[in-house]
């Protein structure tokens, strides 16, 4: 199967969901051929994964152009499209799965809505981010969601699926600290038997994936 990650982070961007979609891509690609579709600057290289950016400095508008025509070239020949949590994702990835008949996993790990308060958005764009990532959630071929929570607010026919714990140990010092400082954060010990165990939640969560993927 060929499988697109549509993703808003991506290393060497040091958020969470950043460090899952590199993984993810890694992992995936012993079955399966794998592309990745994000925004950044010189994207950190996983062989043979074949990655799609768009430069983050550009104008929103110029940004969001230029995303939903490199998304319509890196879809030309996938099978599945796996977006990741972002408005800036969501919406042309909707799109570009209607236009060329291609089914949308999404996976949600945030209310983007609720972060965006915290923020301090005006209510409006609160509520615009709101109805967007609904309209995604209505139009995806399958829903996956991190924690029960998530599920009974978005979606209670989706699948939760947690997300697995970073391999901390395998980051500079200021790298993990960096991600201790992020509040969603779950530090693991860094010790031998807890990276086995990161790795057997790892092994389990691709597993899972390729069963839903499968349709």
């Amino acid at each position: 199967m060929r499988i697109l990650i549509v993703t808003p982070l991506y290393p060497p961007d040091i958020d969470r969901l950043a460090i899952y979609a590199k993984e993810l891509a890694s992992r995936l690609t012993s079955q399966h051929q794998v592309s990745v579709m994000t925004y950044g600057s010189i994207p950190e290289e996983v062989s043979p994964v074949r990655i799609f950016y768009i430069p983050k400095n550009w104008s929103i508008f110029l940004r969001m152009i230029a995303f939903l025509f490199q998304l319509w070239r890196a879809a030309m020949d996938a099978d599945l499209l796996y977006v990741c949590d972002g408005a800036a994702v969501g919406l042309p990835s909707t799109l570009i799965s209607w236009l060329r008949g291609i089914p949308l996993v999404r996976y949600v790990t945030e209310d983007e809505a609720a972060e965006r308060k915290k923020m301090g958005a005006s209510k409006r764009k609160v509520q615009g981010v709101d109805h967007l990532q609904r309209f995604v959630l209505r139009h995806a071929t399958r829903v996956i969601i991190s924690t029960e929570s998530l599920k009974n607010l978005f979606s209670r026919e989706a699948v939760v699926l947690p997300l697995p714990a970073p391999r901390a140990k395998l980051f500079p010092p200021i790298i993990e600290q960096a991600l201790l400082d992020q509040p969603s954060f779950r530090p693991t010990i860094l010790d031998n038997s807890q990276i086995i165990d990161v790795d057997v939640e790892w092994k389990k969560h691709v597993e899972q994936l390729r069963n839903i993927f499968s349709l």
